[in-house]
């Protein structure tokens, strides 16, 4: 027969079933209540929004998602946005970017219901795309460039057409050559580059997207690994996307969407980042109140943990601001 545990604290009654009996130690219980704990604290967030939105259902606007003592931006966009944008600028692709969090559409209860499964399991997800594009700490391109044979991944049993294309080497699924115009599919290409690392990239039709979206009874994607978008898998499109992908900003993006694919980003580098910004941004706001003694103090805090991290830009603009304040 097994025994309730009752915790009692601020956040109320937790009634732990199945877990704990009487021969239980009390050091497992104790383990187990601090990460319900620690979970349930990440789930009080606030949302500011940094622009107007002016349509719920194909805008892109940029979000600010205050947890803790953090603050996280985050660009949010609709399957719509994208579509047109593609049809815009007439291109069957989304060239390389920063991953965007997708919604059925923007309207506010939407939003708060997606960060709210964003900010679960230590808010990981929440991180990688608040902070994807730095090249320092947890994203440090060293770390990233990790690739998938070096690390004796074995692709999925389908057959693969080889291809070589401009100084790369290509493999994707075979279908693709015998369906052309796929508009509700997602594919893994695997891209090997002149050094022999190979690379995977997981390519999504916008509407495959979308579907995902309304499958899932919610009106967002779920917390997962970004992907690359075109409207249709067709073999033009796909080589255009590679192209993109392993030339814009020295291949950053194809060693990004790859590495959060297969491996996971170091959370307390993150944390570390995170708390460096915030940091930097109250040293800001002292020395334009011209509290100087806590600016510099605090700049200095910031400064250290921006070394550790090795981001060289931070650490350089820090250094300005500390000169300029001792003027």
């Amino acid at each position: 027969m097994r025994d309730r545990v009752f915790y009692k604290g601020n956040t109320g009654s937790i009634d732990i079933l199945g877990i704990a009996n009487k021969n239980c130690e009390q050091s497992v219980i104790d383990r187990i209540l601090r990460v319900f704990l620690k979970e349930s604290k990440l789930e009080n967030f606030e949302i500011s929004y940094v622009s107007e939105i002016e349509d719920y259902y194909c805008d892109n606007i940029d979000i600010i998602v205050k947890l803790g003592t953090f603050n996280i931006t985050l660009v949010v966009t609709t399957p719509n946005y994208i579509l047109n944008e593609m049809n815009r600028k007439n291109r069957g692709y989304v060239p390389a970017y920063p991953p965007e969090v997708i919604f059925n559409d923007l309207k506010d209860i939407t939003i708060k219901e997606a960060i709210r499964e964003y900010v679960k399991k230590g808010a990981y997800w929440l991180k990688v795309y608040g902070l994807a594009g730095n090249l320092v700490g947890a994203f440090n391109e060293k770390v990233m460039s990790k690739s998938i044979n070096s690390e004796g991944y074995q692709s999925k049993e389908v057959p693969y057409i080889q291809e070589n294309y401009k100084n790369l080497k290509i493999l994707y699924p075979k279908t693709l050559n015998e369906f052309e115009n796929i508009d509700d599919d997602e594919i893994e290409v695997i891209i090997r580059l002149w050094n022999n690392n190979e690379y995977i990239l997981t390519i999504s039709t916008i509407k495959f997207l979308e579907n995902q979206i309304n499958k899932s009874n919610k009106k967002f994607l779920y917390p997962l690994y970004p992907r690359a978008i075109v409207k249709i898998l067709s073999l033009d499109n796909v080589k255009s996307i590679i192209d993109s992908f392993v030339n814009k900003d020295h291949g950053y993006w194809l060693h990004f969407y790859n590495y959060s694919s297969f491996f996971e980003f170091d959370i307390e580098l993150m944390n570390k980042h995170l708390n460096a910004n915030k940091l930097y941004y109250l040293a800001i706001e002292y020395d334009c109140n011209n509290n100087l003694v806590l600016a510099k103090e605090t700049y200095l805090k910031a400064l250290e943990i921006y070394k550790e991290l090795e981001d060289k830009y931070s650490i350089n603009c820090i250094e300005k601001d500390i000169e300029y304040l001792l003027l």
